[in-house]
């Protein structure tokens, strides 16, 4: 399956959004990962991801559907409501187009490396929004079991200037439904993140899902935030 671990038959992809509007470099991971993974959907699969955020400041409501089109590409596009906390009420709308891909993937090989573009931006202020491009890196250190996940990308949040983006992750197997994450993450300038994952296989094959925790470091502050998701896929009969 392009490369995809075989504990979990899929595991899907999505855009890592924004935590607290912006600061988290955009990527496109298997949830719960952060980390962005070096392959794409099987040709005619569609997959459905849902999940909600919590973080100090918002409380963040997403849904992206995603699909393999054309010979080796995954698009997606996708809707988020944001409520901030503490009483304001103020709600904001995001949405997202991303695309994904695999640049090298050797037969038989133990790595694979692809490139995912994506643009995280308000529908009400047009498409001008947060750009990002990554560069995922997959290595296989004990098979399908234990796999290591790193990024380097850039990114220019609209009216700002380019930054690079950089993340780290491992990916164990641990029995036959579920699977641990382990990541840090960051953007130049703009602090680190770290962060724990587990994801579950409901029904293998046909529905996961994941739970995540993490926490920023950086500047004398701490700021911590938990989410959970569901991704719903399906292959061509």
């Amino acid at each position: 399956m392009n490369g995809r671990r075989p504990l979990i038959k899929r595991y899907t992809l999505s855009g890592c959004l924004a935590l607290c509007c912006g600061t988290v470099p955009a990527a496109w991971a298997a949830r719960p990962l952060v980390t962005d993974d070096a392959a794409v959907l099987d040709p005619g699969q569609c997959q459905l991801e849902t999940w909600v955020q919590h973080d100090p400041r918002h409380n963040h409501y997403w849904v992206v559907p995603a699909c393999h089109v054309l010979e080796d590409w995954e698009v997606g596009a996708g809707a988020a409501r944001l409520h901030r906390r503490g009483g304001s009420g103020d709600r904001t709308n995001l949405a997202l187009l991303q695309a994904k891909t695999v640049l090298a993937a050797p037969e038989g090989g133990w790595w694979r490396l692809g490139l995912a573009i994506a643009d995280e931006f308000e529908p009400a202020r047009g498409l001008a929004g947060t750009w990002s491009l990554n560069l995922p890196l997959t290595v296989d250190l004990r098979g399908d079991r234990l796999q290591w996940h790193t990024n380097f990308g850039w990114r220019r949040e609209r009216l700002g200037q380019p930054a690079a983006t950089w993340a780290t992750a491992l990916e164990a197997a641990l029995g036959q439904r579920v699977a641990l994450t382990v990541e840090a993450f960051g953007i130049r300038g703009g602090g680190a993140w770290r962060q724990l994952g587990v994801r579950y296989a409901l029904l293998p094959g046909h529905m996961d899902l994941d739970i995540e925790w993490g926490v920023k470091a950086g500047s004398g502050s701490r700021e911590r935030y938990y989410a959970a998701g569901l991704t719903i896929y399906a292959s061509p009969p």
